[in-house]
């Protein structure tokens, strides 16, 4: 480790009283004093994340990066789409008892008894689900983000570099995750944007497989290691008794809307952070709640019971 050496120096050797060192004697830097606490690329690391956090809490107004993350770990990390200040959580309770956790944003009632930003509140299990399915998407899709993590390896921003190693060692070997993992999730995740469109994609890949589990269809495979895999959403919807399950002009609909390149590929978009401005319009909000419409109007029939799900 490196030293520097008079920082601070005796002013009167009787009383040996010592004050700060603002340029009035000569100070020494050493290199390589004694043996270092931590390596030199983690100090500087350190120091380019607290400028980075301080730039953050100045960007989305808050004064705390974290607050009890054990118990609050998405504290500081939901950021609104339309203000770009942090969602706060509360608790909330039904008028029959149910108590829930949600995000709302900061600014929405920051002066009492009216309303500022607009946007919509996320429920805490909402939040969890997107985290999830953005992990597991970055593991199924580990190749395709190797380039880009290797060419950060040499970034001349040692935090970047520091940052891209590590998800090649968390991503090595993975296994999707099927419950979230405070601890990894505090070391994998900068923030989430809180969006309408962030909240609709989610839920409806959520209903959409639970949709085929009610019609008794399999929405996990089997591993060569015995454990129960949840398939990615493109996988899932080249199953076999999907297209067989639904109409030609729907799937298309879902494919295009959510999954394909060349269409408007919300889900992966979303899934991989690789969204902007552009795709959170009204237009695309609009088109995910008209396809929960349409699944939603979708009944299963099971003639051999003649009953309806």
């Amino acid at each position: 480790g490196d030293a520097l050496l008079q920082k601070s120096y005796t002013v009167d050797f009787l009383t040996k009283k010592r004050t700060q060192n603002k340029g009035e004697i000569q100070m020494f830097y050493v290199e390589d004093d004694h043996d270092a606490i931590i390596s030199k690329r983690i100090w500087e690391c350190v120091q380019l994340e607290i400028k980075r956090r301080k730039k953050y809490l100045e960007e989305h107004g808050t004064n705390s990066y974290s607050h009890r993350p054990e118990s609050n770990p998405f504290a500081s990390k939901i950021i609104c789409g339309d203000c770009n200040k942090v969602f706060a959580r509360k608790g909330w309770r039904s008028s029959t008892g149910v108590d829930r956790k949600v995000w709302q944003c900061s600014e929405r009632y920051k002066v009492k008894g009216a309303m500022g930003c607009a946007n919509r509140h996320v429920e805490e299990e909402t939040l969890i689900k997107a985290y999830l399915m953005a992990w597991n998407a970055l593991v199924e899709n580990r190749a395709d983000f190797m380039e880009q993590w290797t060419e950060q390896l040499q970034s001349e921003n040692l935090l970047e570099g520091y940052r891209a190693e590590k998800f090649i060692e968390y991503t090595d070997g993975a296994e999707p995750l099927t419950e979230m993992d405070t601890d990894f999730m505090l070391k994998t995740l900068d923030h989430i944007k809180g969006s309408a469109l962030h909240v609709l994609v989610p839920h409806f890949e959520s209903y959409f497989r639970t949709f085929f589990e009610w019609g008794g269809f399999p929405t996990t495979s089997l591993k060569s290691n015995g454990l129960q895999h949840e398939q990615n959403f493109n996988d899932f919807l080249r199953q076999d008794f999907v297209p067989e399950s639904l109409d030609e002009n729907l799937l298309f609909m879902i494919e295009f809307v959510m999954v394909e390149q060349l269409g408007k590929n919300l889900r992966n978009n979303i899934a991989h952070g690789l969204s902007d401005i552009k795709m959170f319009r009204k237009n695309n909000c609009l088109m995910v709640v008209y396809l929960f419409w349409l699944i939603t109007a979708i009944k299963w029939v099971f003639p051999s019971e003649n009953v309806e799900e």
